[in-house]
C-alpha cells in the first residue's frame, strides 16, 4: 500500500523547511555575541510595523536565505 504525504499527520517539506529555519534564527540570535545581541535588541525593538524580527539584516552573516525566498 502507498504511502499517502498528504493525510494531515505529514507536515509538507517547505513548511518543515521553513520551521527548522526559525530554529536555526533562535539558535543564532542565542549565540549572538553580547555587542551583536544589543544590536539586534535595539533593531528589532525599533523596528517598523509590517517588518519581522526573522528580517533583521544581521542574519545573512549566519543563516541561508530564509526558504520562502527560495522555496515556491
Amino acid at each position: 500500500m502507498p504511502e499517502e504525504y498528504d493525510d494531515g499527520k505529514v507536515i509538507d517539506i517547505r513548511h518543515g523547511r521553513i520551521n527548522q529555519w526559525f530554529g536555526k534564527m533562535l539558535e543564532c540570535v542565542e549565540s549572538l555575541s553580547p555587542e551583536e545581541r544589543a544590536e539586534f535588541d535595539k533593531w528589532d525593538r525599533d523596528r517598523p510595523d509590517g517588518v519581522a524580527t526573522s528580517d533583521w539584516p544581521g542574519f545573512v552573516r549566519y543563516l541561508p536565505a530564509p526558504p520562502w525566498e527560495t522555496i515556491h
